[in-house]
């Protein structure tokens, strides 16, 4: 069963490489959707899977060991399933 979240990233996260390392943890675990950067300074992604793959994909784009990107919270909300044939990052 798959769930779908929408979820918005604070902190340093524009400018700085964090929707491509989105999009790769994207990838590494079977999630669809997108991510784009918010005029507030804030990213917001959709992503869709199971929830043992969400919870991985969760815990990746949170934990950042770059020194570019700091999460300093996310605020993630389940809503709808959204059905997408891959991730991808949109402008």
């Amino acid at each position: 069963m798959t769930t779908s979240l929408l979820i918005r990233a604070y902190g340093r996260v524009q400018g700085v490489g964090y929707r491509f390392s989105v999009l790769r943890a994207a990838q590494e675990n079977n999630i669809t959707g997108w991510v784009r950067n918010e005029t507030d300074g804030t990213v917001c992604i959709s992503a869709t899977g199971t929830r043992d793959d969400l919870s991985v994909f969760i815990e990746r784009i949170h934990v950042r060991a770059d020194s570019h990107i700091r999460v300093n919270n996310l605020d993630i909300m389940e809503i709808q399933p959204i059905l997408s044939a891959d991730f991808r990052i949109r402008y």
